[in-house]
């Protein structure tokens, strides 16, 4: 049994980084006003609150939907509105759900090691075939929709930056990533029906639903260098060296680096690789202590 024990330890992979996982910004909706005692409650037991109207398109008098925005809401906030759920309007339900994780490295990695990481090794579950990347400043979302007047927004994106300190400690420059869903239909499919489901979330098994994680680049790298000899071969009367110059540039441009698009490409590679088990995870924080109103 000891060298059984001795043997899984020598091979399991060594984790790259620690993951923080906490609720970011969370919706709600309902088809009452909510109660000016509660509002005070919630925006003592959260970062930011916001509360809109959900108006009818033609005629703006008709309100559909109450809804309320709230930015790194505490446990104790989650709690009191499935309470109020329960006692007073069962109506509430979750419209949008934003889960920020924070990567913080593990020993023997750096940072530039975990933004790497972050960026090319993970992919958006369940997401829009024709998404492609959108960098902002710092800051980059999984897909450009939505950013053109023509287009509507997609229900559920990735959204990475790192030039921001962390809402958990305050840590300058925190590799940030968020799970941006933004669709009640959307919501439910995670299994999220009432903001206590939130409070018994599992970080672990969130991002294993949400994300796939592959070791892709041994094989991009075998895939190129197949394409590259064949290429030479077809060209015969240009130098080698340029012709492999020629296409790996072509293919750095496509971003083979990055896993979704080396799944777009090469879908058939893409499922024979296995799940890359390399992440630590903390269990569920709040960025906003609790605040006992009642």
């Amino acid at each position: 049994m000891e060298n059984v024990e001795q043997f899984v330890r020598a091979n399991k992979t060594r984790a790259i980084a620690r993951v923080r996982t906490y609720p970011d910004t969370i919706g709600v909706s309902a088809r009452r006003r909510f109660p000016v005692k509660l509002l005070h409650e919630i925006k003592a037991n959260c970062g930011k609150m916001i509360p809109r109207l959900r108006r009818d398109d033609h005629d703006p008098e008709t309100t559909w939907r109450y809804v309320l925005i709230m930015h790194q809401p505490s446990r104790w906030a989650l709690k009191r509105l499935h309470r109020y759920k329960c006692e007073e309007d069962e109506s509430l339900n979750i419209c949008k759900l934003h889960i920020a994780r924070d990567f913080e490295p593990c020993e023997g990695y750096s940072r530039e090691d975990v933004l790497k990481f972050v960026h090319e090794s993970r992919r958006l579950k369940y997401e829009r075939t024709d998404a492609r990347p959108y960098e902002f400043f710092e800051t980059t979302y999984s897909n450009a929709r939505g950013h053109a007047d023509d287009q509507t927004k997609p229900s559920k994106i990735d959204v990475i930056y790192s030039d921001k300190p962390s809402k958990l400690d305050g840590t300058p420059d925190a590799i940030h990533t968020e799970t941006r869903i933004n669709a009640g239909r959307e919501v439910k499919t995670t299994g999220m029906n009432d903001c206590l489901d939130v409070t018994l979330l599992n970080p672990a098994q969130d991002f294993t639903a949400q994300y796939a994680v592959k070791k892709h680049h041994g094989m991009a790298e075998k895939i190129v260098c197949r394409i590259i000899r064949k290429t030479q071969a077809s060209y015969m009367d240009l130098c080698p060296a340029i012709v492999e110059r020629r296409v790996r540039g072509l293919y750095r441009r496509l971003g083979i680096d990055r896993l979704s698009e080396f799944r777009r490409m090469f879908p058939h590679q893409y499922r024979r690789l296995n799940p890359w088990d390399v992440l630590e995870f903390d269990d569920l924080e709040y960025a906003k202590g609790d605040k006992n109103c009642a």
